[in-house]
């Protein structure tokens, strides 16, 4: 059977959720998927590679192929909907995972920092054409990624349902404040 780099990195973020970074080397990553080191380094040069690999895949598959996803809906608040229904059926524990492993690894915290990042510009663009306030629609953006990331971190504390109902409360109590669509 041929893995793909996509499979490769797909498995690698699933491990990674898992059992943590001490699972993102060479030896685990080819047992958990049955082959040898020759299929890992046909695609990657070595462990570091690797991670530089699944750092831009995670980028892209759950911030920009997201971003990209949501692009042909014309209606802020449509697309707001999107975007939240596509964060509740999301598998959250790599993010969470790379979260954790950044505290200990510059590298991964830089590309977390970017993903925040650039969720946050997104955000901010999506609050203003909802809201019409440019003024306050970064700071709006932070609090609603602030409630995203916090979500993640309490984990149990906050079940699915409750996490939605949330996500309607902050929405419906900012547009109602700013006039924005209700």
């Amino acid at each position: 059977m041929k893995i793909s780099r996509e499979d490769w990195l797909a498995r690698g973020l699933k491990l990674l959720a898992v059992h943590g970074p001490d699972e993102i080397k060479i030896d685990r990553l080819c047992a958990h998927l049955k082959v040898t080191k020759g299929s890992f380094y046909h695609y990657f040069a070595n462990r570091q590679a690797f991670i530089d690999e699944l750092l831009a895949f995670w980028l892209k598959q759950d911030t920009e192929d997201i971003i990209t996803s949501l692009a042909d809906i014309a209606d802020p608040g449509a697309r707001s909907d999107a975007l939240n229904a596509i964060i509740h059926q999301s598998d959250l524990k790599p993010e969470m995972a790379l979260r954790s492993w950044g505290r200990e690894e510059p590298a991964v915290a830089e590309a977390v920092a970017l993903v925040d990042q650039r969720r946050l510009d997104y955000l901010t663009r999506l609050i203003s054409e909802q809201t019409g306030s440019t003024d306050q629609a970064s700071v709006l953006a932070k609090l609603a990624y602030a409630h995203f990331v916090g979500c993640q971190v309490l984990g149990d504390l906050v079940s699915q349902e409750e996490w939605v109902s949330m996500d309607r409360l902050l929405n419906e109590m900012v547009l109602n404040q700013l006039g924005g669509r209700s």
